[in-house]
């Protein structure tokens, strides 16, 4: 069931994020602010990096046309994120408290979907996965 909840998910993401979908930057400055005020605990971020690999493994399976293959993890702060060349996507999340970006936020970037250094917030890690860190 949890396959199918990630595909519909990812699926209208992609979806949303290739039409434009609305200016998320408003929200996101906020989340970020509202995050940055918040202590960096380490058994968090630690929790953080196995959802991100549960999220990227679920992803290359349910969603092999977008994110084919099982990739190899990379880290570039505040993003543990795979890189997919065939498709030229980048999936993302945020691990890292303090940056402008959302903490524990599920970005894309790559082809269609802009450039490294505009990646696109398609939701929350949560939206994605259950979270038990809440």
């Amino acid at each position: 069931m949890i396959a199918y909840r990630v595909l519909f998910t990812v699926m209208a993401a992609l979806l949303i994020v290739g039409c434009g979908g609305g200016d998320p930057a408003a929200p996101a400055t906020e989340a970020a602010a509202a995050l940055r005020a918040q202590p960096k605990v380490q058994e968090e971020v630690s929790h953080q990096e196995a959802a991100a690999e549960q999220l990227m493994d679920l992803a290359e399976s349910s969603q092999p046309r977008y994110f084919p293959g099982h990739q190899t993890t990379e880290s570039s702060p505040p993003f543990l994120f795979r890189r997919y060349p065939e498709t030229g996507l980048y999936l993302g999340v945020v691990v890292d408290l303090g940056t402008n970006y959302i903490y524990k936020g599920v970005y894309i970037t790559g082809g269609r979907f802009g450039t490294l250094s505009d990646p696109r917030f398609v939701g929350m890690l949560s939206d994605f996965i259950a979270d038990s860190s809440n």
